[in-house]
């Protein structure tokens, strides 16, 4: 397996924001610093909504973004004291919209949707490299001619 490079994280964001399905669920998972954020940038740009603006929503815990095919959601979870939390958030209405992308899901328990698509981004020894590992979705179609590192579990 070959770790991404930065750039090759950001391509395949891209290629992720263009080729999701509209309603499209979208975990990212990983240790803090391991790229799920720019990821998001990169899936949001993709998809054609302000890329270029996306933080991390960790501290007001949902951010909300214009896209063509209408609104794109990014929760962060991390802070969550305890999955209940969970239920202050609107999932209904974050759901109804274009893509819902979710930062530290499990924090949020089963007030979460289930995801089409789960992305682990892992560390490696290189620190500036990153492993993804996609799971669920319609993986051939999503990562055919993707970049080199990215695998399926």
């Amino acid at each position: 397996m070959i770790p991404l490079t930065e750039r090759q994280l950001v391509q395949l964001g891209e290629d992720l924001g263009r080729r999701l399905p509209v309603g499209a669920v979208v975990w990212l998972e990983g240790e803090l610093g391991a790229g799920k954020t720019t990821l998001v940038q990169a899936i949001v740009g993709g998809r054609g909504g302000p890329g270029a603006e996306v933080r991390s929503p960790t501290y007001t815990l949902v951010h909300r973004y214009d896209g063509p095919f209408g609104q794109i959601a990014h929760v962060d979870c991390y802070r969550f004291a305890t999955p209940d939390e969970g239920a202050e958030i609107d999932w209904a209405d974050l759901a109804a919209g274009d893509l819902m992308l979710v930062e530290w899901p499990t924090l949020g328990g089963h007030w979460v949707p289930s995801p089409n698509l789960r992305i682990l981004l892992k560390h490696t020894a290189a620190g500036d490299l990153r492993e993804v590992v996609l799971s669920g979705g319609p993986l051939p179609d999503l990562i055919s001619g993707g970049p080199t590192g990215v695998r399926d579990a």
